[in-house]
């Protein structure tokens, strides 16, 4: 995918062929921050049972600002759904569905790889996040302002090596101007730790993600250079997702949960004032930065459906990674049966 990548994970590129699970670890591997914690609250449920919703860095992540929106509004309980969010690695959220839960939030790439893999019961049932959740940042004293000021030799740092964060890297070259081996991909894991690489001067560039760089931004230690929602404007990031089985048993709750997250993320797009402050309390976080990372994102972030381009981008990131062939059809991963009213 780039001309000249280090990473720390060479040391195992003796270690054979990865499985379905250590595959879809790093292909959803970009987070935050290691998963532990379980966040939950609750309403009064139809069913009168608790319904568990894995996702991914529950709390770090703007793209899960719909779910934290739902349940802080109260559309949770408004549907009969009694919901708890439970913060899990990436690839945990498929293994959960398939195994534990009915519904949960997921990376359309690392469904898809599955799905392709053989998991075809699985089922995206709608969108959580429509636009590219990363972002390149740098030292707010850095000499370079714009992608533009990116010159051949300088490194760039990425999350784990077959992720998104570590794709978009490699197409910041072509922005820049330069070919793609004029630049040099680090990877550096998680954005915490490569913000830190940035700050030594390990990195010219290194990837994020809001509400992570807002802090930084708002802190007056780093700027935004380019975000990949710029770069690539069609993408599907996370989405709710279930299996053919588990629509058949709890169609009703997952119906419900669906149409609960669809208001939520009408409300991050007609009202962001008072999206953010319900975010902002559910997920405790500052205010201002919540505000902020949502008017920063494309009011797209919220759509309630996925398109064919949108599809078409994670498709193409995934064969650029060779995790997908070049013609995979998604057809039959896409739910039809949960319209978002």
């Amino acid at each position: 995918m780039t001309g000249n990548t280090t990473t720390r994970r060479d040391v195992l590129r003796a270690g054979g062929a990865l499985g379905l699970g250590a595959l879809l670890f790093e292909v959803a591997g970009c987070s935050n921050t290691p998963s532990a914690a379980q966040a939950t609250a609750t309403a009064p449920s139809a069913a009168g049972g608790r319904l568990t919703m894995p996702a991914p860095s529950l709390t770090t992540l703007v793209g899960n600002a719909p779910l934290h929106v739902a349940m802080a509004q109260g559309f949770f309980t408004a549907a009969g759904v009694d919901v708890e969010f439970a913060d899990v690695v990436g690839t945990d959220v498929i293994r959960t569905v398939q195994t534990k839960s009915i519904i949960g939030v997921a990376g359309a790439l690392p469904s898809l790889v599955a799905f392709t893999k053989g998991a075809k019961e699985v089922q995206i049932i709608g969108p959580t996040y429509s636009a590219a959740q990363t972002t390149f940042i740098a030292p707010k004293d850095s000499p370079i302002n714009s992608v533009h000021d990116l010159k051949a030799g300088m490194k760039i740092g990425a999350a784990v090596a077959a992720t998104p964060p570590t794709y978009f890297a490699g197409l910041l070259a072509a922005q820049a101007g330069l070919q793609q081996a004029d630049l040099q991909t680090v990877t550096l894991g998680r954005a915490p730790d490569a913000w830190t690489a940035a700050k030594q001067g390990l990195v010219a560039v290194t990837w994020s993600n809001p509400p992570f760089d807002t802090q930084l931004i708002q802190a007056g230690e780093a700027k935004v250079i380019i975000t990949a929602a710029q770069m690539v404007p069609d993408w599907v990031d996370t989405a709710l997702i279930s299996t053919t089985a588990r629509i058949q048993q709890s169609a009703t709750e997952i119906r419900a949960i669906r149409q609960a997250v669809a208001k939520a993320q009408d409300l991050l797009r007609t009202d962001p004032d008072t999206a953010a402050a319900a975010w902002a309390k559910n997920a405790k976080l500052d205010p201002a930065v919540a505000a902020a990372a949502v008017k920063a994102v494309p009011a797209a972030a919220w759509t309630t459906t996925i398109t064919p381009a949108n599809l078409a981008s994670v498709i193409k990131a995934g064969t650029a990674m060779k995790l997908l062939s070049g013609d995979v059809d998604a057809t039959a991963l896409i739910s039809t049966a949960f319209p978002a009213s």
